[in-house]
């Protein structure tokens, strides 16, 4: 993993990006392209930094085309540790995108939030 300015860790393949940056107590993770598991690695440590420094966690997907059971694993032992610590997990998706689908599709709205805005 690279390291960039204003952000703590950069992972990129050829199909896929994950940003983790922070903002004082914020922390966002961006996920573009075709997320899966050739990344999912990457994806869970990226996850364990943000989780294990902050409250709350918000990772934004409107750039992701799609994700494999690989991320809505680590979306899951993601989510389970924020909420065993009272925090939660905020997923941004771009509303009709194949993530918003699979996501609402497994029912993860018992343990993140999903939402097609930033504001919401």
């Amino acid at each position: 993993m690279a390291c960039r300015a204003g952000s703590w860790a950069n992972t990129m393949t050829d199909r896929a990006t994950i940003e983790l940056s922070r903002d004082g107590e914020s922390v966002t993770v961006v996920g573009s392209g075709e997320l899966d598991l050739s990344i999912s690695r990457e994806l869970d440590t990226i996850l364990s930094q943000a989780s294990s420094s902050t409250h709350d966690v918000t990772i934004d997907l409107r750039g992701a085309i799609f994700i494999d059971s690989a991320i809505l694993a680590s979306l899951v032992k993601v989510g389970k540790v924020l909420k065993r610590d009272d925090a939660r997990l905020k997923v941004i998706v771009t509303p009709g995108s194949h993530p918003q689908y699979v996501l609402r599709t497994v029912g993860f709205g018992a343990l993140m939030d999903i939402s097609t805005t930033d504001e919401e």
